[in-house]
């Protein structure tokens, strides 16, 4: 049964946990919080479904420990991990950000900044959450596709002309392109390659959808001039 725990507060250190739980009760009102070591980290997580996870790395001989934990999470959930450090080393930040770490923060920054980067996270989480619940309803109303996750051909001029009428009322650059492979080309590359090449080479903000034809799509560049197209289209056609 959910407890309304919100954050989870990972860390060995006492003085860490008076230092920052002092901090982190000045979050909503809707928001509580629960400190945790290394050790029961993961059950907790199973149990109470948190929104955010801290984890509090205090120096070089906790970093494998961090990164092993870090992993961990990721296999059991899609909650996001806050890593908060004391000493900023280069080569395990980008580690534990491969890892799949939301945020870094070094205690330097004061309270306040791991307040305030808190609360984003949440706010960023439960964005997400929603996201999901839309595009779970778009799938079941055939208006996405289950299995690309791209806007079906049933829907794809609505969608294209809804996302161009607003990109011309708040005047932001938008490029569409029509991509489809070269049937002269000896290589044929497969449906699955297609779509996960589009994929690698577009942003959350851009607009995919399929045509009636196979294999072909319709992609729209947010916030982006013909200059920047043509950077997206000669990574595509290298595929």
């Amino acid at each position: 049964m959910y407890s309304g725990t919100n954050v989870i507060l990972v860390t060995n250190n006492e003085t860490m946990i008076g230092l920052l739980s002092s901090e982190l009760v000045q979050l909503r009102n809707i928001d509580s919080i629960l400190i945790r070591n290394y050790q029961d980290t993961l059950t907790t997580i199973e149990s109470e479904k948190p929104q955010a996870v801290i984890i509090n790395c205090q120096n070089s001989i906790e970093e494998p420990f961090c990164l092993d934990l870090i992993k961990k999470i990721k296999n059991i959930s899609s909650v996001p991990i806050i890593l908060l450090v004391e000493n900023y080393n280069p080569q395990f930040i980008r580690i534990a950000n491969k890892s799949g770490i939301s945020d870094v923060l070094s205690i330097q920054y004061g309270n306040s900044e791991i307040l305030m980067r808190t609360i984003w996270s949440l706010q960023k989480n439960e964005l997400r959450q929603q996201h999901k619940k839309y595009e779970k309803l778009l799938t079941q109303l055939n208006a996405i596709d289950k299995k690309t996750g791209f806007y079906t051909s049933k829907y794809s001029n609505k969608v294209l002309q809804n996302e161009m009428d607003y990109l011309a009322s708040k005047q932001i650059d938008g490029v569409i392109i029509a991509l489809e492979p070269n049937k002269n080309s000896r290589l044929k590359p497969s449906t699955t390659n297609i779509i996960e090449t589009i994929k690698n080479n577009v942003r959350a903000t851009d607009t995919v959808a399929h045509t009636r034809y196979q294999n072909t799509f319709y992609l729209l560049l947010a916030n982006t001039n013909l200059e920047g197209s043509m950077v997206v289209w000669n990574r595509l056609n290298k595929h």
